[in-house]
């Protein structure tokens, strides 16, 4: 369970630094929020490289999650 919520904490870490440096540029919050959210024109190696990120961070929880219950 840390892994996904240190996953988590570092996208939404990034995702707020993108946002933050989409407004420094002169992008209205709107637009920068639209720009951050916008998974659409990901390209297919973008994509994919998103899909393994997230498979290998539920693949280790799984993986930990197990051994403890082996152990207890």
């Amino acid at each position: 369970m840390k892994i996904i919520g240190i996953a988590v904490l570092l996208f939404v870490g990034l995702m707020t630094f993108s946002f933050l440096l989409d407004v420094f540029q002169g992008m209205s919050p709107s637009e920068a929020l639209h720009n951050n959210l916008s998974f659409g024109i990901l390209e297919l190696g973008e994509s994919v490289v998103i899909i393994l990120y997230v498979l290998i961070v539920l693949a280790e929880a799984l993986e930990n999650a197990r051994r403890k219950k082996k152990r207890t």
